[in-house]
């Protein structure tokens, strides 16, 4: 863990997972941890915005993206 404490199986932990993970890509949650296809969506905590839709959202507001080169 980041603080140095081991894991621990008895533990609850809240992880941070891309949306392609989060809705079962790859099947990491089905059948690698073994939690049912239909109890996903029960576990999310919070869901935020992809990197596209910021950008979108972005351009939205500010009608272009300042880009410099370093």
């Amino acid at each position: 863990m980041s603080d140095g404490s081991g894991f621990s199986m008895e533990s609850v932990y809240k992880v941070a997972l891309s949306s392609y993970r989060a809705n079962g890509g790859g099947n990491l949650l089905v059948e690698g941890a073994g939690i049912p296809k239909d109890m996903l969506e029960d576990r999310k905590v919070s869901i935020f915005p992809d990197m596209r839709q910021l950008l979108y959202d972005k351009f939205e507001h500010e009608g272009y993206v300042s880009v410099e080169k370093t």
